[in-house]
């Protein structure tokens, strides 16, 4: 079954991009972000199975190239933005029912990790099961 997907980032770095199997490309979850909105479409059979897994790929923001002295580069008066190497985690997809079947939600944690989960409900909603902590940013 075709299913939307959404990232939500419960971290302090943005996710430029992220891949499901392979497949995606969401761009731009920001820290501390995400959940709003969804892109189409990870395959999950309808009904779950013991050991069903998922492959995760994200890239985060990147940085602004620095010269030794800590100063931003400018090639052609532009800045140079470094890209973040890719992360890849597989994670097992946690046991859900048919009536579940409406999203499938991906959310970035402290530490390069991920957890995945298929819900009725949105993160935000108060029966979203489990509640993932909600961290604030430490920046102002």
């Amino acid at each position: 079954m075709a299913l939307s997907y959404l990232g939500v980032n419960h971290t302090d770095q943005w996710v430029s991009s992220f891949l499901i199997n392979g497949e995606g490309g969401v761009i731009n979850v920001s820290p501390q972000g995400g959940g709003g909105k969804t892109a189409c479409c990870v395959v999950l059979p309808r009904r779950w199975r013991p050991n069903l897994k998922v492959t995760i790929k994200w890239q985060g923001g990147g940085k602004w190239l620095t010269d030794a002295n800590g100063k931003e580069v400018l090639r052609d008066g532009q800045q140079v933005l470094v890209e973040d190497p890719w992360i890849e985690r597989t994670e097992t997809v946690p046991e859900y029912t048919e009536k579940d079947l409406a999203h499938f939600d991906v959310h970035f944690l402290p530490d390069d990790q991920v957890r995945v989960k298929v819900s009725f409900y949105y993160p935000e909603h108060a029966d979203y099961r489990p509640a993932y902590p909600t961290q604030r940013s430490s920046q102002p």
